[in-house]
């Protein structure tokens, strides 16, 4: 997650910083026409008196038909009438009066139920049927709310102008859970000139009469209760557990209105009478609404997108050919309406006035002629109108009016869509092209999945072309192809990036043998993208291959002209590129050779160019940060020191120079990398004091992002998650474990506020940052929170495992690992087994894939998958060979190297030998330990450890105790009991110490210290000191067991016997008796550990004892 980036050469795709989309997919919005909300009188007074009656209480009308078009009423002067006609006492809480509502008692027609509004299809007989169905919906007011029916509301908007002119700001949607069921609803805010804002909510549900079984019983089809609740409040409306999705938002001059929202809910009461568990049920209701009001041309996602658009495809339709063929408009009306907010807003510029007037012209004729069309044929000068858009466009962009260019983007393609149907395929081409341009525009507005959609379609189109004219279209096509594979790489779709990639390199073959190789370079760039994808599918091998051959072209081209500045950056490039394939691959000593010479390459630039621009500066940092990285992998780490210092000082020139393009977080991913090598040669303090910098870096580009967040909070909440991550990182490094859960927590819950913003292309993010949470979270002993968040995230990287499964599949298999450690530490033996066979599971194929990447992976997952069978109350045989397996894995990389490796495998050999005791197999056990005790001693692990908490005491105690108590254990069983009980001691002093300066999470291990350092006692005779410490680990091992019932039980009697033993070493047989006493009942259960196979013997011993102290 670093955000250094690569160099930024023509190779590199362009990506906007935050990499969100805070627009919506446009669809044609019906022109609103001029609209007269009247409603007529009814005969049926007598059928609707109890809905009547109803709305009389409220608005206060009297038999009186006189309709509503005074707009000082107010809904509060109504409701407050209320009061007289109903227990509830808070009515008075709903809607404030304003100072200008006064006004004079509004009035109601005698007949409003039976005839609501006419009906948009001109049935009478639908209307009346639609009133009788709500006409038993009691209308009530509670706790601030008024409560209606869907149909009851349209009734209100059609006779209060009020409420029918109130503008709507924006609208939200909802999910919450219901008895295992997610239910979605829609918020809107509404405002009315002259009064408060109020908010309305829209639900669909089933009959409220009916029950789950009857519902499924009668094929999950029933009356639909379309529910609208009204209320100045919004929290009102909203429950506690629900969440918000998306919020779409709408700006001026044009804001929707409720009358013209109140036309299509008419359209949805008419067509939509049944619910539907599936599909049109409450997530069809709220997409089809949202969908309508999404496609105003002034509207924004703030975050979220659209949802469930594919829902109930054939009625969605159908209730949109209702809608159009009502209002009898255009399919394109607002292109009039882009053009004059965008000339309102003063953003026409200078040179592209006449242009402007040209196409509004054209735009105002278009959507006359359209108006004026009963036939259906096309308007006149749609062929001159459509390239007219089409260049107008592309203006707007040149001139820097990107967000203009964006909304006018989808007219232009659907004019040509228009033309195509009728005219010659030269039609077709402008069409591509309008595709095209429209896919630009979504890149640098980041919204991927709708420029995938458009490229496509572009390739598609221009596919057909290229069959019919090859040379003519050849070259286009290849631009097209490029731009495909660079969205789906950037959409972190390797998989189909790496076919598209290798479908482009024989087109551009054609074209350069044609053009006498003139595309010589773009053929060496097609292959060294194609080989950046294989590397992303981990297939290094292959990867290098492709690198050859884009290296053989940039050569051949630098050869013929060695000073050509772009000649000179394709090779360097592709050097760069290929030492990530080389590192994957483990040939590291080509990857040095490599960068090397990228480096030659670069400093040839900087002779020839004076000054040096700031992206050969950027080129060269990058490159700079590569070798020390490579450096680093071989273990030369004074060297990668270094050059670390050279790469953190480029960093900062940068940033200098250009803080918003090159941030701090460039600079503090130097730090932490200066900081790594650093403690690898031991120079502990140095390394902290770097780290400290970086942390000092960080939170200063935290702050920047926070501020920017605070601005635009789907534009940079990426960045600012990447900032605070950065940070994590370096928290991690020093094993700050507090510190590191508060900023994980703030990281993660940061994308979980907004759930609807995270698009596929962030889901491999988020689930990395709940991953490092979770794992957090498990340092410092918080289990369950633990657990949670890691399931998220396996959830999550299952989700997304299809488009790299080799990827994702190494990232679910460590947050499996992570997870097993926490269901393990939590006494979860046999979930913990599962989970921890299935990384296991998952890995194996990534060793064979790449042995030496993935060796170190698959020994920990083995391990951790072995261990788990120490706890299981299962054979312990079984998981024996997992541990040996992943013994020899960690031998052969401890040849190679070995610091970073000896704790593992002192500590794997620790594993190993408490399951050959488990076995009976102990005098395998005690060899393996004197192996483990030769690694500490001979590797200084002590000693290094010593050194690490003398420059960082409070990070790195923990380490140390760890590394004494495992190693006491050793000594213990190999019978160097007085060196066992010095190491056991202080391993136990640190955990106390530890334990009581505010990090509790240590408690297990200062337990387990205190039961081992309890038994060391006993055996050199020291019975006063083994009494003490083993009630100490008494006492927390029960606490535990209030916890967890059912865990620690072996722990608990192990410290029973050597509380027990102690006392009768003392002759304090009272004290034994006693103990013996209070503890009967932990005595007589059933007790099978593998980590003490001794403890059925000395349960038995212990109720020996207690017979003999009992006669």
């Amino acid at each position: 997650m670093s955000t250094t980036s690569s160099p930024v050469s023509t190779f590199a795709v362009s990506e906007t910083p935050g990499g969100h989309s805070d627009h919506h997919h446009y669809e044609p919005h019906p022109l609103r026409r001029a609209t007269t909300f009247v409603s007529s009188g009814s005969d049926d007074e007598e059928d609707d008196a109890a809905f009547h009656d109803t709305v009389s209480v409220i608005t206060g009308s009297s038999e009186s038909t006189r309709v509503d078009t005074d707009e000082s009423d107010t809904l509060a002067e109504d409701l407050e009438r209320l009061d007289t006609h109903t227990e509830l006492s808070r009515v008075h809480d709903f809607l404030e009066p304003d100072v200008d509502s006064e006004g004079p008692e509004l009035e109601y027609p005698a007949g409003l139920p039976g005839q609501v509004a006419p009906s948009i299809s001109g049935s009478e007989g639908s209307s009346i049927a639609r009133s009788a169905t709500y006409a038993t919906t009691a209308t009530i007011i509670s706790f601030g709310v008024l409560q209606l029916s869907l149909s009851e509301l349209c009734d209100l908007i059609t006779i209060r102008s009020s409420l029918a002119n109130a503008e709507i700001l924006s609208v939200e949607s909802y999910s919450q859970r219901v008895n295992f069921i997610t239910h979605r609803f829609l918020i809107l805010r509404l405002r009315r000139q002259g009064r408060k804002d109020v908010y309305l909510r829209l639900d669909r549900r089933a009959a409220s009469e009916i029950s789950l079984t009857k519902l499924v019983f009668s094929g999950g089809h029933t009356v639909a209760r379309d529910e609208a609740n009204l209320s100045p409040t919004k929290s009102r409306l909203i429950e506690k557990s629900a969440k918000a999705e998306n919020h779409l938002s709408f700006s001026a001059p044009n804001f929707p209105r409720l009358g013209e929202l109140k036309l299509f809910l008419d359209v949805i009461r008419e067509e939509l009478l049944l619910y539907k568990a599936w599909p049109e049920n409450c997530w069809f209701f709220c997409s089809l609404v949202q969908q309508y009001l999404a496609s105003s041309v002034f509207s924004t996602f703030d975050f979220g997108h659209l949802m469930h658009t594919t829902l109930a495809k054939q009625v969605r339709m159908k209730v949109y050919e209702r809608i159009s063929r009502t209002f009898h408009q255009p399919q394109l009306p607002s292109i009039t309406r882009i053009l004059e907010a965008l000339k309102a807003a003063n953003d026409v510029p200078e040179s592209l006035t006449k242009n402007f007037t040209s196409v509004m012209k054209y735009s105002l004729k278009y959507d006359q002629q359209q108006l004026e069309n009963t036939d259906g044929k096309r308007p006149d000068d749609v062929g001159f109108f459509a390239p007219a858009l089409l260049e107008f466009n592309r203006e707007l962009v040149s001139a820097g009016k990107l967000r203009w260019a964006t909304l006018l983007g989808p007219y232009a393609i659907q004019l040509h869509r228009d033309i195509v149907g009728g005219l010659t395929l030269g039609w077709k081409t402008l069409l591509t092209e309008a595709l095209y341009d429209y896919y630009l525009n979504l890149q640098k507005w980041w919204r991927m999945e709708e420029a995938q959609a458009a490229i496509d379609e572009a390739v598609k189109l221009r596919m057909e072309r290229y069959l019919k004219k090859p040379d003519r279209h050849r070259e286009r096509l290849l631009d097209f192809k490029i731009a495909q594979y660079t969205t789906r790489s950037s959409s972190r779709d390797p998989a189909g990036a790496v076919g598209m990639s290798k479908d482009a390199i024989p087109l551009c073959e054609m074209l350069n043998r044609q053009e006498n190789g003139n595309r010589t370079i773009v053929l060496g760039r097609i292959h060294c993208h194609h080989a950046q994808h294989l590397a992303l599918l981990l297939r290094f091998d292959d990867a290098c291959r492709e690198y050859e051959i884009a290296l053989q072209y940039h050569r051949l081209l630098l050869t013929r002209n060695p000073n050509n500045s772009d000649y000179i950056t394709a090779v360097a490039v592709d050097l760069y590129f290929m030492t990530d394939a080389l590192m994957g691959a483990f040939r590291l000593e080509e990857a040095l050779t490599a960068i090397n010479e990228a480096l030659e390459l670069w400093a040839k630039r900087f002779t020839s160019e004076n000054p040096p621009p700031l992206t050969l500066k950027l080129d060269n940092t990058n490159t700079l940060s590569r070798k020390a990285d490579v450096l680093g992998r071989l273990q030369r780490f004074d060297e990668a020191c270094v050059v670390d210092l050279d790469v953190i000082k480029g960093y900062r020139e940068l940033y200098s120079a250009d803080p918003l393009k090159h941030p701090e977080g460039q600079i503090a991913s130097a730090q932490d990398a200066y900081a790594d090598h650093l403690w690898s040669c031991s120079r502990f303090q140095d390394a902290v004091d770097a780290w400290n910098q970086s942390l000092t870096t960080s939170s200063a580009l935290v702050q920047r992002r926070l501020a920017q967040l605070e601005e635009d909070y789907g534009m940079w909440l990426a960045e600012y998650c990447l900032a605070l991550n950065r940070r994590r990182i370096t928290l991690d490094q020093m094993a700050a474990r507090a510190d590191q859960v508060t900023v994980a927590e703030t990281c993660s819950s940061s994308f979980r506020q907004a759930p609807a913003l995270i698009s596929s292309h962030y889901i491999p993010d988020v689930a990395f940052y709940l991953r490092e949470y979770g794992t957090a979270l498990m340092h410092v002993s918080r289990l369950a929170e633990a657990c949670v968040a890691l399931e998220k995230s396996e959830k999550l990287y299952r989700q997304i495992r299809h488009l790299n499964p080799y990827f994702h599949d190494n990232n679910l298999a460590v947050a499996l690992h992570e997870h097993a450690a926490a269901l393990m530490s939590s006494g979860q033996n046999e979930e913990a087994t599962k989970t921890a066979s299935e990384a296991v599971f998952l890995v194996r194929p990534l060793f064979v894939l790449n042995p030496d990447r993935f060796k170190l992976l698959l020994a920990r997952t083995l391990l951790r998958c072995g261990g788990s069978h120490m706890w299981n109350r299962g054979d312990p045989s079984a998981g024996m060979q997992l541990v040996l397996e992943s013994l020899e894995l960690l031998r052969e990389r401890y040849a190679t190297h070995r610091f970073p490796t000896s704790a593992e495998l002192a500590g794997a050999l620790w594993i190993t030998a408490q399951l050959e005791i488990a076995a009976g197999k102990v005098a395998e056990a005690r060899d393996h330990f004197q192996e483990a005790i030769g690694i500490y001693e001979q590797d200084g692990l002590v000693e290094r450890a010593r050194e690490m908490v003398a420059a960082d005491a409070e990070n790195r105690s923990a380490h140390l105790a760890e590394v004494l108590y495992r190693l006491g254990w050793c000594l213990q069983w190999t019978g160097r009991h007085d060196l066992a009980i010095e190491r056991l001691q202080e391993a136990h002093d640190i955990y106390l110490r530890l334990s009581l300066s505010l990090q509790p999470w240590h408690k297990p291990s200062l337990a387990r210290s205190a039961l081992a350092l309890a038994e060391c006692a006993l055996k050199v005779g020291r019975p006063v000191e083994g009494a003490e410490l083993g009630q100490e680990a008494m006492a927390y091992f029960k606490e535990r067991q209030l916890v967890n019932p059912g865990t620690n039980d072996e722990l608990v009697i192990k410290s029973i016997w050597v509380v027990v033993q102690a006392c009768a070493d003392q002759l304090e047989f009272a004290r034994a008796k006693e103990l013996l006493e209070s503890e009967k009942e932990a005595l007589e259960r059933p007790v099978q550990s593998h980590m003490y196979p001794e403890i059925a013997d000395d349960m038995a011993a212990l109720r020996e004892t207690v017979r003999q102290l009992s006669q």
